[in-house]
């Protein structure tokens, strides 16, 4: 275990329940399965570079800028060096404040003696902090100690002591404050202008004539100058960078690091909050609106996905026209309700999932949630636009963690706005992309400037945003809040009812709820939709419902249902009407049809018992229905001993007489299977991967602090290990288990129970621990402790 693992498990095993609970809360990798079984997991799972990383990028600009500052300082810097460095006092409030947040996260801690430690991840995270090359160390380890010797007595230092004296002395040199300066206000012409842009703008740059090895005899040229005294190294041909420590020294003694920690101003405009709340109601009723409505069209029509993955822009423009929505709107409703698990890409088209029957049954309040609970933990976005050609609607263009970043970012900014206000969110005038850089400072800031305009337009879209500022629903999703209950304040006052009109119009003066807009887009068009809502019933709007199975029965009773004053007398005549006339027409599917002139003949053809396979039935006095293609209709009756030709539309036989010159064209055998282009597997898809429950917490907390921190084993103490209790059993190598054991390699044990069964195991992120191998079991969800001297076979895991 390398010091800084060590330094992170001590502290961790000094934390109170609460701290640790609160990390734990904080750090999400943590309650991942397998869920460390002691601290000592706990501390290598926080504290491996990836896991770091991640948290880092949730993190704002102050926060980001002490790790910078802790990875440009030497290790073991005090608290007192980190303020110096950053230009504040060493009681800095700002700075206190910042470094709690930091050990909330398990980025950073102060120690006993007042040291700021940091985990692994967190020191070899950063390649080049605040534009500073590699510590000089590093450089020094390079030359044998003969070259060491010979840059000490260049910089006139005492050459006594082995390599690691003359390293400590040339470092201590080279930091200096006034040195390095000194050093270079001596140098040759031109010397300042060759290190200024290493010292300011980057610590790797051109260096005209720097070699590996320079000759003995050779011309003195700045670039060699400086590479002599240390203050430049060979990086590659032509190429040199500057070690840390001469790089703050020469940037002088007045420089600190950037520490910015307060966000920047952000113009604002006031605005109405309850305006605000009752536009986002409004919004928020016409999304469970028209995600209805693409629910109930992908039941009845699955949506067409293209070959490349995706819903295509073709089908996006015919579900836009059918449901009235924009086509950025429709990209939106698919991208949320395929993160909310109600549609899915079956037998390659999107279909609705079984999840969606349960979700309409929820109320207004439970479905909002879950819609805008998928579109908060979402990486896709559904109106982002990139370069070149835009994507296809849920085609797996995954931009990853830079928009889950930004789309948190805006509502936290928005949400720390004083009360009353609103930000300018539209293009270049946007006010508060400033502030939202500031949330999340590791991504570029023109690329969180692109995604703000895509994110602010979805969260519009869905009630979350309206005129600038966030709704009460935005405030709930940004704070981690109870969503459904914030909901159920603004979408209960949704109307249920509507005024049906003797002018075949219903009018809905308030959001519709999802039930009473389901019920009117069977039976009507809508004409408008806002602050009140216009439907209008027509013939072909009954006809179609009709069509759909509703019996007049039921459309009456539906519309006497939602009717606030009662069914017009029009209204009622109107559904009766077409109720009489549906189905005065039939229109039957055939395979093909038999025509004869011989009545007898057709009706011996019904009666044949050979032909019963056709489904024969009569459709006029002189013409004969039948169920299969013309093909095989034709080698049936020729097989019953009749002699029928085959015939176009207009009677005519296309038999071909052999006197007949044949058309010169390309036949094509169209294959009874032949269904066109096989459709690719999509990438709409997007499969989403089960997981455990996440445990509590509190509850882990409390497992890690009461459970012993096994001793570590080395590879040998492990196999003796091994070997002394299962070295009797044939199917056990201790050299295998071992090698599992200290790769962490999946594995299956055969275990003998205390009654004589056998029964097999699954174990991940296996340990030795005295006389038992212990790991994370994926059937039980928990660790499973078996005995070394009761394992029969051991095998690798392959899931």
């Amino acid at each position: 275990m390398r010091d800084d693992d060590q330094a992170l498990l001590i502290w961790l095993e000094n934390l109170p329940v609460e701290a640790l609970a609160r990390l734990l809360a904080l750090r999400p990798e943590s309650l991942e399965p397998p869920w460390p079984r002691h601290l000592r997991a706990l501390a290598e799972r926080i504290g491996e570079p990836a896991a770091v990383t991640t948290a880092i990028r949730g993190l704002p600009t102050p926060t980001v800028q002490v790790l910078r500052a802790l990875a440009a300082l030497p290790d073991g810097a005090t608290s007192q060096t980190l303020a110096s460095f950053l230009g504040l006092p060493p009681d800095d409030p700002d700075l206190a404040r910042t470094l709690t947040t930091l050990a909330d996260y398990g980025l950073a801690w102060i120690d006993a003696g007042d040291h700021v430690r940091q985990p692994r991840g967190a020191v070899d995270g950063w390649q080049r902090p605040l534009g500073l090359g590699r510590p000089l160390a590093v450089f020094l380890k390079r030359l044998d100690f003969g070259r060491v010797k010979q840059m000490a007595r260049t910089h006139d230092l005492p050459v006594s002591g082995g390599n690691q004296a003359l390293t400590e002395r040339l470092t201590a040199h080279l930091s200096s404050h006034d040195r390095p300066a000194e050093i270079v206000a001596a140098g040759p012409a031109g010397i300042e202008d060759l290190l200024r842009p290493f010292v300011w703008d980057r610590p790797v740059g051109a260096a005209p004539g720097m070699r590996s090895y320079a000759p003995p005899n050779g011309p003195e040229t700045p670039v060699r100058w400086a590479a002599d005294r240390g203050l430049l190294w060979y990086q590659d041909w032509d190429l040199a960078e500057m070690p840390r420590e001469v790089s703050l020294a020469l940037r002088g003694k007045d420089y600190h690091a950037p520490f910015d920690p307060q966000p920047p101003a952000v113009a604002t405009a006031s605005v109405d909050t309850r305006a605000v709340d009752q536009t986002a109601a409004v919004a928020a009723g016409h999304l469970l609106d028209r995600v209805s409505a693409l629910l109930d069209l992908t039941a009845k029509t699955p949506l067409a996905v293209i070959k490349t993955g995706g819903v295509g822009q073709r089908e996006i423009k015919r579900v836009a026209k059918l449901l009235s929505c924009a086509e950025d709107e429709i990209r939106l409703l698919l991208e949320i309700a395929f993160g909310a698990g109600l549609i899915g890409e079956f037998d390659n088209a999107v279909r609705v999932t079984p999840r969606q029957a349960r979700w309409v049954e929820g109320g207004p309040a439970q479905r909002y949630a879950a819609l805008a609970q998928a579109w908060w933990t979402s990486p896709h976005s559904a109106l982002r636009v990139p370069e070149g050609p835009r994507p296809a609607a849920l085609a797996d263009t995954d931009y990853g963690e830079v928009g889950v970043a930004v789309r948190r970012a805006l509502l936290v900014a928005l949400s720390r706005l004083p009360a009353g206000t609103a930000a300018d969110l539209t293009g270049e005038a946007c006010t508060i992309a400033g502030y939202v850089w500031w949330l999340c400072p590791v991504y570029p800031a023109d690329l969180v400037d692109g995604w703000i305009p895509s994110v602010a337009a979805e969260a519009q879209l869905l009630g979350v945003i309206a005129a600038g500022a966030l709704s009460i629903l935005g405030r709930a999703l940004a704070a981690g809040g109870d969503v459904v209950t914030t909901a159920q304040g603004l979408l209960t006052a949704s109307c249920e009812t509507a005024l049906l009109g003797a002018d075949y119009t219903a009018v809905v003066t308030g959001p519709p709820s999802a039930e009473l807009a389901r019920v009117l887009d069977r039976l009507a068009d809508r004409e408008s939709r806002g602050t009140a809502s216009i439907w209008r019933f027509s013939p072909t709007t009954v006809r179609k419902a009709l069509d759909e199975g509703f019996t007049e029965e039921r459309i009456l009773a539906d519309l006497a249902a939602i009717a606030a004053g009662g069914l017009p007398q029009p209204l009622e005549y109107l559904v009766k009407d077409a109720a009489r006339r549906h189905g005065e027409i039939a229109v039957t599917e055939v395979a093909c049809v038999i025509r004869g002139s011989d009545q007898p003949l057709l009706a011996e053809l019904v009666a044949h018992r050979k032909l019963a396979k056709l489904g024969l039935h009569l459709l006029a006095p002189t013409v004969l229905a039948s169920g299969l293609p013309p093909e095989q209709t034709l080698a049936m009756l020729r097989e019953a001993g009749y002699y029928p030709v085959p015939a176009g539309l207009d009677g005519i036989s296309t038999i071909r007489r052999a006197d007949q010159p044949r058309a010169d064209r390309k036949e094509r055998e169209i294959r009874a299977d032949d269904t066109g282009p096989k459709s690719a597997t999509s990438a709409a898809s997007r499969p989403t991967e089960t997981t455990a429950a996440v445990p509590d917490p509190r509850l882990l907390a409390e497992r890690l602090r009461t459970a012993p921190v096994p001793a570590r084993l080395s590879e040998t103490e492990t196999r003796d290990l091994i070997a002394r209790y299962t070295g009797h059993q044939r199917g056990v190598a201790p050299g295998q288990l071992q090698y599992y054991v200290t790769y962490r390699v999946p594995m299956r044990v055969q275990e003998r129970l205390e009654d004589g069964t056998k029964t097999w195991w699954a174990l991940q992120s296996a340990e030795v621990e005295e006389d038992s191998l212990i790991g994370w079991c994926p059937e039980f969800h928990d660790y499973r402790r078996v005995r070394l001297d009761a394992i029969l076979q051991v095998h690798q895991h392959w899931s």
